[in-house]
């Protein structure tokens, strides 16, 4: 604590008057929750640590803040986690009963209906209760008594998913109501649905250094024509999106952009879609959920999801914004991209990002089609073998929180993409 009072008046010191606005901000915002919480840990907290100490010899119970406020964490870690559970990962005490408790984040709850559904799985209290608790409880390191993060996030270095059944169901009555939404939007058969995610700056704005990780709706156009000229209803997801889409072929259907978009339906267009294309980015992570395919135009490109073979990626071509020259994964890995997680990270190393076209993009489509029709059995071409062979030397190795980023590689790399961009091999 007098360390951190003294960092502080040294930056005041240093600092000119924005600096003091912004020190009183944060002081001002911090007596507040301070104050706010104060009964909570005087009545709750303090009970509760006599009793946790109690009980400890019958049931461990445990705490965990979940990240509410971000759909594919919301989605993605809480049904990993239930997976890890299960086959006692993140368990200390493999003989000993546990009660885990959660709560949500302080910014608010991405789709309030999946909040809904997991309370009907899980344990969840209200945060005014909770937080100080779980802030008491993590003074100490390791605490038994905290759920913890995932082996990695929601990433499934584990495997776990892949033959593993959805943790949610939607009831016969919910599915009733999903049926009587693509009957009114003239779907006819509910089978041949297709889920668009392409990601924008319109959701979250705040977080503008994470837009390297933006798609174009309109170079997706041209695929969505041509998935339903094959007879599928694409829809176009989102919560938040920065254009509407011109089209007016029906069964295009720019769900995102509609008054009728929903927290459930969101929900249920997952599970119903015959399988995802994504950016990679929140929304995917519903239909993680319910086991569907996925086909990834994912940045960075070290963080492509290789555990399961229902994935298929593609990346973005990455491009020296110098002499304007395309960019292997050895090279983009000697300039500390592979993993890059910020658009100033790929400027400051003389790389810009261009999206795909809409004739990569199909093939990305197409071949998922294909995939799906062969039960996800396919040989691998020399490119994606080698392709496969030069990501393992670059990217297995690395870890966050002393773990790998990747278990068992499972997935697909479009044998198209490489084959129409052998750059990206060369050494």
């Amino acid at each position: 604590m007098f360390n951190f009072l003294v960092r502080n008046i040294k930056e005041l010191i240093r600092g000119d008057a924005n600096t003091l606005i912004r020190k009183l901000y944060k002081l001002i915002r911090l007596l507040i929750i301070t104050f706010y919480y104060l009964p909570s840990f005087i009545f709750v907290t303090i009970i509760s640590l006599v009793i946790l100490y109690f009980i400890k010899p019958f049931v461990i119970i445990r705490f965990q803040e979940v990240l509410s406020s971000r759909i594919g964490h919301f989605a993605g870690n809480i049904d990993l986690y239930i997976e890890e559970k299960k086959n006692f990962i993140n368990i200390q005490f493999k003989e000993k009963k546990y009660l885990d408790i959660f709560f949500v984040d302080s910014n608010g709850i991405s789709n309030k209906y999946l909040y809904k559904m997991w309370k009907k799985k899980l344990f969840f209290l209200p945060r005014y209760f909770c937080f100080p608790l779980f802030k008491t409880l993590n003074l100490q390191k390791g605490n038994i008594h905290i759920v913890g993060n995932n082996a990695q996030s929601d990433r499934d270095i584990f495997n776990l998913l892949e033959n593993s059944n959805p943790n949610l169901e939607l009831s016969d009555y919910e599915k009733r109501i999903g049926e009587n939404y693509l009957k009114r939007m003239g779907v006819k058969d509910p089978n041949k649905i297709i889920c668009l995610n392409v990601r924008d700056s319109a959701f979250l704005p705040s977080l503008g250094y994470h837009n390297y990780r933006d798609g174009n709706i309109n170079e997706y156009i041209h695929s969505a024509k041509h998935l339903a000229s094959l007879g599928f209803y694409i829809f176009r997801m989102g919560k938040k999106v920065k254009n509407k889409i011109d089209n007016h072929n029906k069964n295009i259907i720019d769900y995102a952009s509609s008054p009728d978009r929903s927290d459930f339906l969101d929900i249920y267009l997952a599970y119903k879609c015959k399988f995802c294309i994504s950016t990679s980015s929140g929304f995917d992570a519903l239909c993680t959920l319910f086991r569907k395919p996925i086909a990834f135009v994912t940045v960075p490109l070290g963080y492509i999801y290789t555990f399961n073979k229902k994935y298929l990626s593609i990346t973005k071509h990455h491009i020296d914004s110098k002499n304007n020259q395309k960019l292997s994964i050895k090279e983009i890995a000697q300039r500390n991209c592979l993993f890059a997680l910020s658009s100033q990270v790929y400027r400051d190393n003389s790389i810009k990002l261009e999206h795909n076209n809409k004739y990569e993009i199909l093939d990305l489509c197409l071949e998922m089609l294909d995939l799906i029709d062969n039960n996800f059995e396919r040989s691998l071409s020399k490119e994606e073998i080698i392709f496969w062979t030069k990501f393992t030397e670059l990217t297995f190795k690395k870890k966050e929180a002393n773990m790998p980023l990747h278990g068992e590689l499972k997935s697909f790399f479009s044998q198209s993409f490489l084959k129409n961009n052998d750059y990206i091999l060369s050494e």
